[in-house]
């Protein structure tokens, strides 16, 4: 019969893939949430060595990389889809994601004396 949980990640072939108990391997999604958030963070620490961000900034660039994150890593995962083809968590971080759209395509405004 199988898992009846969303937060487990779709049927997969892929190396990476894990069984529940059931004997299906699904991604393991909380496993790549670890990891994404392992490399931003380490990205922010470089990035901060080399750039001086306006305050806020350090935020500001997580969100939208984390946005985006959460925003692929649902194609993913079980989901219920709207008839534009997203599902909840996708629109809702497309909508977040135009709040920050000035910093996206001028990022220039997260850095100081820019």
């Amino acid at each position: 019969m199988g898992i009846f949980e969303e937060t487990y990640g779709t049927t997969t072939s892929f190396f990476t893939g894990m069984n529940l108990g059931d004997g299906i391997m699904r991604h393991p999604v909380t496993l790549y949430e670890i990891g994404f958030l392992i490399l931003i963070w380490i990205g922010l620490i470089n990035l901060e060595k080399r750039h001086q961000l306006v305050e806020g900034g350090r935020f500001k660039i997580f969100m939208i990389a984390y946005l985006l994150f959460r925003f692929f890593l649902d194609f993913i995962k079980p989901h219920y889809t709207f008839n534009v083809g997203l599902s909840t968590i996708q629109i809702v971080c497309l909508i977040r994601l135009t709040y920050y759209y000035r910093y996206i395509f001028n990022p220039k405004k997260l850095q100081v004396n820019a």
